[in-house]
């Protein structure tokens, strides 16, 4: 299960190496730190046992709804990229004004075509950044 964690230290350096770190105010990954030798450490975001849709280290559905709990921004649309399993938790939370980007030919959009029924958002398959910022154009 860890190779499929992102961590923080890789997005991290990621956005670092782009120039585009100050675009984002927080990151909700699962916490990562390398230790005096050397070694790379990864902690879960939080234990979990209440969504059976999400892995036990991370519910984004949670993470998606407490940020829109705390924030002090109300937000007129929510824009959710996703490709895999535990993205279709949080798919479920949006509403009719947001929309989610699943990536084409991958888990969500499985998912999301099996329940259709279920997902309140807009959906909009991509392949590449450029469908999800020429959809953004349309949505914004």
């Amino acid at each position: 299960m860890l190779c499929n964690m992102i961590v923080q230290v890789v997005i991290d350096h990621m956005l670092e190496m782009v120039g585009l770190q100050s675009v984002f105010s927080k990151v909700y990954t699962n916490p990562s730190s390398f230790d005096e030798s050397g070694c790379l450490h990864l902690f879960p975001y939080h234990r979990q046992d209440w969504c059976s849709m999400s892995s036990v280290n991370l519910c984004k559905g949670h993470v998606l709804d407490e940020h829109c709990r705390t924030s002090h921004i109300t937000y007129d649309v929510i824009a959710y990229v996703g490709d895999g399993r535990n993205d279709f938790c949080p798919t479920l939370r949006l509403r009719e004004t947001d929309v989610v980007f699943p990536r084409r030919k991958f888990v969500l959009e499985k998912y999301i075509a099996k329940d259709r029924d279920k997902v309140a958002a807009r959906v909009v398959p991509w392949d590449t950044g450029f469908d999800i910022i020429n959809a953004l154009k349309d949505v914004l």
